[in-house]
C-alpha cells in the first residue's frame, strides 16, 4: 500500500484474459469457501476477453475483494459477476460484482472501510484485515482508472462492485 500511495508502484501492462483471472480466483479461493459452508458461483462466458492490463494487480483486487465476502459471512452464496459498462475503439470499462448474501456490513462500519488508518486501533481481527484488503483493492482500482463502492442491506446482503478501465487489445 505504501509504494501505491508514494508513485513507486507500477503497472505491469501486457495482454490479459479477464474472464481466466475471475476464473482463477474462483478456483483460488473455492476450497477456503466451502469450509464455510459458501458456495461461490458465477455466470462467466468460457471465451476470452482480452484487454491490455496488469494480470498480477487484478487479481490481486479481485482476490482480495472476493476475500473479504468469505470473511465476512458463512452459509451463504457469493456470486461473481462481469460486465461491460462503457466500449470504445480505445478502452472498455469493466463493471465486476461480488455480491454475498448473509450477515451484511453494517452501514456504520462502510464508512470507514477503505481508510487505512483504521489499523491503528492495534485490534487485529477479520474486520482491520478486511480494512487493509479494501483500501489496498481501492489504491490498485484507482491506479487502472477505476473505483470500489460497497451497497448493503443489514443482515440480508453485500455488494462490491468493482470497475476499472483497460485499454483493448491491439488487433
Amino acid at each position: 500500500l505504501s509504494k501505491i500511495q508514494t508513485g513507486k508502484l507500477e503497472l505491469n501492462i501486457h495482454t490479459v484474459d479477464i474472464n481466466a483471472i475471475i476464473r482463477h480466483v474462483c478456483f483460488t479461493l473455492s476450497n477456503k469457501a466451502t469450509e464455510k459452508n459458501i458456495i461461490l458461483q458465477t455466470d462467466l462466458e468460457y471465451q476470452t476477453l482480452l484487454l491490455q492490463g496488469d494480470a498480477a494487480r487484478l487479481q490481486q483486487c479481485f482476490s482480495g475483494l472476493v476475500n473479504i465476502a468469505i470473511k465476512l459471512t458463512d452459509n451463504c452464496s457469493i456470486h461473481l459477476g462481469k460486465s461491460i459498462m462503457k466500449q470504445t475503439a480505445q478502452s472498455t470499462q469493466l463493471q465486476f460484482e461480488i455480491l454475498h448474501r448473509g450477515n451484511a456490513v453494517h452501514a456504520a462500519a462502510l464508512l470507514r472501510l477503505f481508510e487505512p488508518t483504521v489499523l491503528g486501533t492495534g485490534k487485529l481481527n477479520k474486520y482491520t484485515t478486511n480494512d487493509l484488503n479494501l483500501a489496498l483493492s481501492k489504491a490498485l482500482a484507482q491506479m487502472q482508472e477505476g473505483s470500489i463502492a460497497i451497497h448493503s442491506l443489514p443482515d440480508h446482503e453485500t455488494r462490491i462492485v468493482f470497475t476499472v478501465t483497460l485499454a483493448n487489445n491491439p488487433t
